[in-house]
Order: C-alpha cells, then sequence, then structure tokens
C-alpha cells in the first residue's frame, strides 16, 4: 500500500526509481539512439498517406461487424476488396525490405567488429 502523500500519478519518480525524464532502455522514443536508426513510418498502399491508411483499416473494421462484401466501397471511393489486397501486398513488401535492410546492417556491424579486431 502506498503511503498518503505517494500516490502514482502523481510521483512517478518514487514508484520507478528514476526522473521523468530519463530515457528508457532500448525505447523508439530514447534519446541516446541516434537518426539512423529510427525508422520512417512509410503506408504500405502507395499513393495513400499513413494516417489515411490507418483510417481506412478502420473504417474496415468498423464494417466487418456489420456486413462487408466485394461491392463495398471506403470513404476515400476505393473497395474494401481493392485496399485489402494492396495493403497486404505492400505491408510484405515493406517487411521484406526491412528485414533485409536489418541483415545488412548486422552483416555491416560484423565487418567493423572484424576490422577492429584486425587493427
Amino acid at each position: 500500500m502506498l503511503p498518503a502523500h505517494r500516490t502514482p500519478t502523481l510521483d512517478l519518480r518514487w514508484q520507478t526509481g528514476r526522473a521523468l525524464d530519463a530515457p528508457l532502455k532500448n525505447s523508439p522514443f530514447s534519446l541516446s539512439k541516434g537518426m539512423e536508426d529510427r525508422r520512417e513510418l512509410l503506408s504500405c498502399v502507395d499513393g495513400i498517406s499513413v494516417s489515411d491508411e490507418r483510417r481506412l483499416l478502420a473504417e474496415i473494421r468498423k464494417l466487418g461487424e456489420l456486413n462487408i462484401n466485394e461491392t463495398t466501397r471506403l470513404s476515400n471511393g476505393m473497395l474494401a476488396q481493392e485496399f485489402a489486397m494492396r495493403y497486404v501486398i505492400g505491408n510484405r513488401r515493406k517487411r521484406l525490405r526491412n528485414m533485409q535492410q536489418s541483415k545488412e546492417k548486422a552483416l555491416r556491424r560484423r565487418l567493423e567488429a572484424l576490422e577492429a579486431q584486425t587493427e
């Protein structure tokens, strides 16, 4: 039980044992990471912004509760079926690209480590 003067909402420092502005380890929001480690937010569907993509996905979720079929149109005029297919293909392409970049980055780090050992 917390003392009366120590509430979790008012004194987070007391609960966590660290300052409120201290960066979290392995957090994507950590201030210690370089710009090259940050991933940019890209849409899976070409020609649609990330916010529109999220809005359309939410719209499909809501329509799915009612009834959705091959003639259902979304708020942007695109068929739900067409958007879903473009999203799945784009998401797979994006995941493959990210996986390839991660492998290349790991290989570069291993090469740098080997070069450092030979010096």
